[in-house]
């Protein structure tokens, strides 16, 4: 894929493998002259449905300086230079061209999740900014509940725990 940079070997040092890809590109985000800064990442917001989980923003606040999509409208002309990445979450804030063309020394956008299909690839990589995903973040626990799934589905799992539960149920058939 076009400007898609996938990391497979994420090191297990925090629960969100998303975080971990930032961690990774913060290479890209921190040069500066002298000693290096804390990058700046635009994040929709925290908490709620559409926003990082409060869980994770104690970790990211260590190593970020976050700035939520509300506080970089009201402050637009002061962070606008600032700003060196994007968390997505539930795919917000949205990268249209509108905010890219704000974002003038964007580097990185990383999507938490596998896939890409609600970014605009061309668009984004004409601005010279890379995309981070987490194509393989999920493969196991997927693979786990879809096999467990099938033998809850073939062993009438769900139908015989609602029977065993049952208050009507008085004995139980040994077919």
């Amino acid at each position: 894929m076009m400007g898609v940079h996938s990391c497979l070997s994420l090191p297990a040092c925090c629960c969100c493998p998303m975080v971990n890809n930032l961690l990774l590109r913060r290479r890209i985000v921190t040069r500066g002259h002298g000693r290096a800064r804390a990058p700046y990442v635009l994040i929709n917001t925290i908490g709620g449905t559409y926003g990082v989980y409060e869980d994770y923003v104690e970790f990211l606040k260590k190593n970020f300086n976050l700035t939520t999509m509300k506080e970089f409208l009201e402050n637009k002309n002061h962070l606008s230079e600032k700003i060196k990445a994007i968390y997505m979450w539930w795919y917000k804030p949205a990268a249209n061209q509108e905010l890219l063309h704000s974002l003038p020394n964007l580097k990185v956008i990383a999507t938490s999740g596998t896939g890409v299909d609600h970014l605009d690839l061309k668009l984004i990589s004409s601005f010279g900014v890379k995309v981070a995903n987490t194509p393989f973040a999920v493969s196991n626990a997927t693979a786990d509940l879809g096999m467990a799934l099938v033998l809850a589905s073939a062993r009438r799992l769900v139908e015989d725990c609602q029977t065993a539960v049952s208050p009507n149920t008085e004995h139980f058939a040994t077919d």
